[in-house]
């Protein structure tokens, strides 16, 4: 799953912003993960998550999945896809 908008994201986890709900920290703590990995998340340095990963991030800040991240089309599907067309 590919974060749909960092931004929004970032601003969850913010506490001057007037749609925070927690802290990376505390939003790692919920959702098992380990805090690197939700800052890594929220400055931009991943994008994605897997789709368990995903669902314990958006169960944790109490948001449906897909307001926060959208499913990630991989290369080889999109092959798959393209190959489907063609016949």
């Amino acid at each position: 799953m590919k974060i749909r908008d960092r931004e929004q994201f970032k601003e969850l986890l913010t506490r001057n912003s007037p749609r925070f709900i927690c802290t990376a920290s505390e939003l790692a703590r919920r959702a098992g993960v380990h805090y690197s990995f939700i800052s890594h998340l929220k400055d931009g340095r991943k994008s994605t998550c897997t789709p368990k990963t995903a669902a314990l991030i958006s169960v944790s800040l109490g948001v449906e999945i897909d307001s926060i991240f959208v499913p990630k089309i991989t290369t080889a599907s999109s092959a798959f896809d393209n190959q489907k067309m063609v016949a």
